[in-house]
């Protein structure tokens, strides 16, 4: 494709199957791809005003992504949705999905601290440690996660004797 307008001439022609292609691969269990498509036609389907289209693929994905244990996709799919909504003036629906991406967002955050933590113990470094103890056990509690009591009882047992793992 040569032009910006070829480009959405074969984009509009194909666009039935790229859709279809997203529902085979939400269906199939290829959530990845089908966020990626989506992600690559989602703009397209916006600026046409084919807002019904992308609100579809975009609920589609998240769902996908949830099933898959994607919290990332299905936080990106959720924001997109988000976007969709404001543009269209649906400002209570956008902050919802606003506010359930973040949740996701967060506790993967919160994962990545337990992680770190978990890690920096097990070599010999509580401080740091301690460090990541407590951005995870902040994140968790924000969210109300049973994952604090968790993070409590960890953070209780290296105080206690930092060089048990």
């Amino acid at each position: 494709m040569d032009s910006a307008p070829s480009a959405r001439a074969w984009l509009e022609t194909e666009l039935g199957n790229l859709l279809a292609a997203v529902v085979v691969m939400t269906e199939e269990g290829w959530p990845g791809q089908a966020a990626r498509l989506a992600a690559a036609i989602g703009p397209y389907l916006e600026s046409a005003g084919r807002a019904p289209e992308a609100v579809t693929v975009h609920r589609r994905v998240m769902r996908a992504a949830r099933l898959a244990d994607d919290g990332a996709g299905e936080a990106a799919a959720l924001g997109n949705l988000a976007v969709i909504d404001r543009r269209l003036g649906r400002y209570p629906q956008a902050a919802e999905h606003h506010q359930q991406a973040a949740a996701l967002f967060r506790h993967g955050w919160a994962r990545a601290h337990h992680g770190l933590a978990r890690a920096y113990q097990a070599v010999g470094s509580p401080d740091q440690a301690r460090g990541h103890f407590g951005a995870a056990l902040n994140l968790y509690s924000q969210l109300g996660a049973p994952q604090a009591e968790q993070i409590r009882v960890q953070l209780a047992a290296l105080d206690s004797n930092p060089a048990v793992p």
